[in-house]
């Protein structure tokens, strides 16, 4: 393991400096015949990070909260995997914060519990999940959430139904404009350590209430640095890989690790498993982290073209 790196963040950053220009996240530009993908660079995706973890500071979005005698700073996420997704990740490490993924099969009810249970203020999320924090709020299940970030456009009547619960909702770029106005704040003194807590990763739960394990970056360094040294595996800075697998495990963040460590670009599917396939043909990747289910998926629709087109 390199001693170089204490975070996750430092690995980032250290491609910044290395390869300013060198293309790191892309997603699909459906602005475009064809829905090619579209890239930022490490430079481009660092003023994103940085100018977004000032703005969290001044607008007060991520406030320390004591728990279990630490004080955390918290940021939730719920969203499918998109560059915004760990941009917005990357920034609440900036701050030594946590983040705490949400996804849809936890369910309304265990969504609360996390809530309560960390006493979280802010969300990121995408627009579909906006009005279901919205809801949660308005239904007594998520008193603590004052703000919610969102990554897409939306209406000003959502932003009505948050003030009317008690929710300032906001465009991520009006956060990383706020940023902007705050220059001179030292974000290196807050930087993050390798028994830092990274992220907060809840199971669905098998019985009762969802469990939380508290992952540090010397937990996902140590299982990215793991994947790299396996026998016959290579990785090198002309790799592409694509990321459908939810974030909000640690099984897909530890290969995003990877990705990091090497520099690597990391391109995301459009949301949609079914089109899965599609997005393969046009990023045309060459690492391909996956699961047993989704591998056997593949070669049944391959072996059933195959057997379709078969003169025997």
């Amino acid at each position: 393991m390199d001693p170089e790196f204490k975070s996750v963040l430092d690995c980032f950053k250290k491609n910044v400096k290395k390869t300013p220009t060198k293309p790191f996240l892309g997603k699909r530009d459906d602005r475009v015949p064809g829905r090619p993908y579209v890239w930022m660079t490490n430079a481009e995706c660092d003023e994103f990070v940085t100018n977004l973890a000032r703005g969290y500071l001044a607008l007060d979005l991520m406030p320390e909260i004591e728990g279990e005698g630490t004080k955390f700073r918290y940021m939730g996420i719920y969203s499918k995997n998109r560059p915004e997704w760990v941009l917005s990740d990357l920034a609440c490490s900036t701050l030594k914060g946590v983040s705490i993924a949400f996804y849809d099969t936890l369910g309304p009810s265990a969504i609360e519990y996390v809530i309560r249970q960390t006493e979280l203020t802010t969300i990121t999320c995408s627009g579909p999940q906006l009005s279901k924090v919205i809801l949660l709020k308005s239904q007594g299940k998520a008193d603590s959430i004052k703000n919610l970030i969102c990554l897409d456009q939306f209406d000003k009547s959502v932003q009505k139904d948050g003030d009317d619960v008690g929710i300032r909702v906001l465009h991520v770029n009006e956060v990383i404009e706020e940023g902007r106005k705050h220059p001179n704040t030292d974000l290196e003194a807050m930087a993050p350590g390798f028994d830092d807590i990274y992220m907060f990763c809840y199971t669905s739960g098998t019985t009762g209430d969802p469990k939380a394990a508290m992952l540090t970056h010397g937990n996902f360094l140590s299982a990215a640095y793991g994947t790299l040294q396996a026998g016959g595996v290579e990785f090198y800075e002309d790799d592409v890989w694509i990321s459908y697998l939810p974030l909000a495990h640690s099984f897909e963040k530890a290969i995003f690790t990877a990705a990091l460590i090497c520099n690597c670009q990391v391109g995301y599917f459009s949301g949609d498993p079914l089109k899965l396939l599609d997005d393969l043909k046009e990023l045309r990747p060459t690492c391909f982290p996956s699961v047993p289910r989704l591998f056997n998926r593949i070669y049944d629709k391959i072996t059933a073209g195959l057997k379709e087109k078969s003169t025997i």
